[in-house]
């Protein structure tokens, strides 16, 4: 995907452009190099920039632009938008503008609607969203099969030693339960998702957006609420708008989704680089847990992962094994254990526990260390197969016949 950077002091000629180059690729406003080098390192790559001509020491910041933003040792392309005297244009030619383009921005003139074959010479730009060699951008969606099964505690704690490691990270509660600041010991809030409800609110400023989020201060973790049941659900569109803001700011994000497959879960499933199913070991909830993981499997294969919450022993867990050898669906499988007391204490969150004495707080930082964000000297490996082991194990055979799966579902994945 092609990224794009917009600089105008002039806030709806901006709105504008944006709104226009929007259809062609990922467009973000800067103020600063600095800022536009951010955007570099966490896309991978910049295309091109295009400048105001009202911009003040417009030719500092094209030569700017050529040191300090390169992909694959190229230069992103400038372009300018507006009017300028053509001595004047002459001159910034020379400094490395490759046109200029009036106000709004005209696709044609700067060959967007010929899939940008003036901005990238036809060379192919080898960055896939997602993997670690483009960027390292990580956003984790949390769902779960129903309400109860744990997904909004493990996700608050996976964004908190997210926060812990890298200093930076937030979540983003799109459940309309509204409990992930809850979790979190926070009292109150005075902003929440619902204030991106207009598409506008992806161009907010990052002051604008940092006074909407509330601190968990044991971690750093920033989180933006979700009203306690103000909603009967939170809109797709919102939950991208918010997603879609912070994120060009914030690197790491989880968010919380309702429960079910949800429209919201729909929109944002593209952005993720994890997914994250957490569902319950008991009997009667399997096949409602199966509903949901073979959707959410055929929906993201490469991204899904499986967390079995609150498991009490070993053999809870092979139902739901048979069910994935069954359909074929080969997403990674772990488990977390039953852990009343860890939950008891309310002074530090569980995972931040020590391994050697919480189980659960030793085999969620091993799904975690899974997951790429942590640490091998936070992740202490299970030394014996104890209940809830999180260690992927090697899937067993089905029985044969066609069991209850084949009868509720009436096939078997081929």
């Amino acid at each position: 995907m092609k990224v794009f950077i917009v600089i105008d002091v002039d806030a709806g000629r901006l709105a504008q452009n944006i709104k226009i180059l929007s259809d062609y690729g990922k467009v973000f406003d800067a103020r600063s190099v600095q800022e536009m080098v951010q955007v570099r390192e966490r896309e991978g790559h910049v295309d091109a920039v295009f400048l105001s001509t009202n911009v003040p020491n417009i030719r500092e910041t094209v030569v700017k632009i050529g040191k300090n933003l390169r992909a694959d040792g190229s230069p992103a392309h400038v372009f300018l938008i507006g009017e300028m005297n053509p001595d004047t244009l002459a001159d910034l030619f020379d400094a490395g503008v490759r046109d200029i383009t009036r106000h709004p921005i005209n696709p044609v003139e700067v060959g967007l609607h010929k899939k940008l074959p003036t901005l990238t010479d036809e060379r192919e730009i080898s960055v896939h969203f997602g993997t670690p060699q483009a960027t390292r951008e990580k956003i984790i969606l949390f769902c779960s099969p129903k309400g109860g099964d744990g997904k909004t505690t493990i996700s608050t704690q996976t964004g908190a030693v997210i926060a812990k490691m890298t200093g930076q990270a937030l979540l983003i509660d799109a459940d309309y339960a509204g409990n992930a600041y809850r979790k979190l010991g926070i009292t109150s809030m005075t902003h929440s998702i619902i204030d991106f409800e207009k598409e506008d609110s992806q161009l907010l400023d990052r002051h604008s957006l940092e006074n909407k989020l509330i601190t968990h201060q044991q971690s750093g973790l920033k989180v933006l609420p979700s009203p306690w049941n103000e909603h009967t659900s939170i809109p797709a569109k919102m939950a991208e708008n918010a997603l879609l803001a912070y994120r060009r700011f914030y690197g790491n994000i989880v968010v919380d989704l309702h429960q079910g497959y949800t429209p919201a879960f729909e929109t944002l499933k593209d952005y993720a680089t994890d997914i994250i199913c957490v569902c319950r070991p008991e009997e009667d909830e399997l096949e409602r847990a199966m509903e949901m993981i073979i959707r959410l499997y055929e929906a993201a294969p490469d991204k899904l992962r499986i967390i079995v919450n609150g498991l009490r022993n070993e053999k809870e867990l092979q139902p739901i094994r048979v069910g994935l050898e069954q359909f074929k669906i080969k997403a990674p499988l772990s488990s977390l254990p039953y852990a009343d007391k860890e939950f008891a204490q309310r002074k530090e969150l569980p995972v931040f526990l020590e391994p050697k004495r919480s189980l659960y707080s030793r085999e969620l930082r091993a799904i975690l260390k899974g997951l790429g964000i942590t640490n091998s000297k936070d992740a202490v490996p299970t030394a014996t197969a104890e209940p809830g082991a999180s260690k992927e194990k090697e899937t067993p055979s089905a029985p044969k016949g066609p069991g209850w799966l084949r009868k509720k579902f009436g096939r078997v994945a081929d």
